[in-house]
């Protein structure tokens, strides 16, 4: 039983998407993210575990891959399990520094696209049959199943294990979702995760603001990032949770484990949990009529792929595409039952917002609605408390406000009541809000380096 791992960058999905279908017509199983990656599941985990369980990695060599850090990754987890790499150079590349130490003594081989009556692809071809142990006669086959996730490992593709019951975002919309696990940003300050799972922050200088960057700035291993005005949500990389928050209710989260994601409100905090439950730590909203603070029961919430949490209401995707949500509904911010095809969501201060796999915007605001159902080709949204932002297939940005500025190159954006940030191709962060000296600080982080 055997695959290929397939290491693009999502500059050049065609060409990956290409080779994909290629190996696939040949009876070779691949294994490629964004797709194979299960839902509710964290990239990291999935991308390593495929990795290490792969026969062999077919790397699309191209300048912009060398300039991926995702793909640098990719290659060195490949060479550290001492799989086989078979570099297939698109255009003119000089290797760089670090990917010259990975593959310089791989046989190198030169392609103009992927044609399969090229005599080069089907060298290529044989050599990695020689490594899956797969004839052209074989049916396509399935990878074994890591042992590390029980309920959903990553699996090759193949016209057997297509499923129609679930919308699918496409790869950008998946790859701006997982960016936006690198931010977070609370009205008094932001944080940005790095690639060594350690995290920058940022707290205005504002008085009477009782925050210690080194908080954060000492955790390690983390794989996302949450923020509530007040507090700090971090997952690390073995399922479990840590917050800056240790005295009150919002802070009870030392003992949950196999969470899979983290969103924060005002003062709560939400885990979806690896079986597609949904826990909560903290009061999500003050109730006038009884004069008590209420966290509502989520017990009942099932197959859950991702949360996002308003300032006092969460909302959670669900794995056919519906939107449940419960808390403060003062503003119909909660009223998503009727909404379908979604594969994101974001939830602010009395709006939740959903993006549909073709690209379009809906909302629980009659007045944003008039704005965003207009919009195409969007791959991330987020609301600040005052307008939406949403990201855009060729990186730039939108907003439904008119005197906010716009940006190109962006891969992922994160908001608060307050403000957004933006994550650039080069791992620079942009902080567009109301505590300028956050913004002062941002500008000098790279989450790349």
């Amino acid at each position: 039983m055997s695959y290929v791992f397939i290491s693009y960058s999502s500059k050049n999905q065609a060409a990956a998407d290409a080779m994909k279908k290629l190996l696939e017509k040949n009876n070779i199983a691949t294994w490629m993210a964004p797709g194979d990656i299960p839902p509710a599941s964290t990239y990291a985990k999935e991308i390593n575990s495929a990795i290490r369980n792969c026969a062999c990695m077919v790397l699309m060599l191209t300048n912009d891959a060398q300039n991926s850090v995702w793909v640098a990754k990719e290659v060195e987890r490949a060479v550290h399990y001492r799989k086989p790499v078979l570099p297939l150079q698109l255009e003119d590349v000089v290797l760089n520094d670090e990917f010259e130490f990975y593959i310089s003594t791989n046989q190198i081989v030169a392609v103009n696209r992927i044609d399969e009556t090229s005599a080069e692809l089907q060298r290529a071809l044989a050599a990695i049959r020689s490594y899956t142990g797969d004839t052209p006669s074989k049916d396509p086959v399935s990878p074994p199943a890591p042992a590390h996730h029980p309920v959903s490992s990553p699996q090759p593709s193949s016209s057997a294990h297509k499923t129609a019951s679930r919308p699918h975002p496409t790869a950008k919309q998946s790859f701006a979702q997982e960016m936006g696990k690198k931010l977070a940003v609370g009205h008094y300050h932001a944080i940005g995760l790095k690639n060594d799972g350690t995290l920058l922050a940022a707290v205005t200088t504002a008085k009477n603001i009782k925050y210690d960057p080194s908080d954060v700035q000492q955790w390690r291993n983390i794989t996302a990032v949450a923020a509530g005005d007040y507090h700090t949500v971090g997952l690390r990389f073995d399922g479990t949770v840590i917050t800056t928050d240790t005295t009150t209710d919002t802070g009870k989260v030392s003992d949950w484990t196999d969470i899979t994601a983290v969103t924060a409100g005002l003062r709560y905090t939400a885990g979806l949990k690896n079986d597609g439950t949904v826990v909560i730590g903290g009061s999500m909203y003050f109730d006038t009529v009884s004069g008590t603070l209420i966290t509502p029961d989520v017990s009942s919430w099932k197959n859950i792929i991702a949360i996002a949490a308003g300032d006092h209401h969460l909302v959670g995707l669900q794995q056919d595409g519906t939107v449940i949500a419960t808390g403060k509904n003062d503003r119909g911010q909660c009223q998503t039952e009727e909404w379908t095809d979604i594969v994101a969501i974001a939830a602010g201060y009395y709006i939740t917002a959903g993006l549909r796999a073709d690209g379009t915007v809906i909302t629980t605001s009659v007045e944003e609605n008039k704005i965003a159902a207009k919009w195409t080709d969007i791959v991330a949204v987020s609301f600040n408390g005052l307008y939406i932002s949403a990201l855009k297939a060729d990186g730039t940005t939108i907003t439904t406000s008119y005197n906010n500025k716009t940006y190109s190159d962006v891969i992922a954006l994160s908001s608060s009541s307050s403000a957004t940030l933006f994550l650039k191709e080069d791992g620079s962060v942009i902080y567009e809000g109301l505590m300028k000296s956050i913004g002062n600080k941002t500008k000098h982080w790279n989450l790349f380096k």
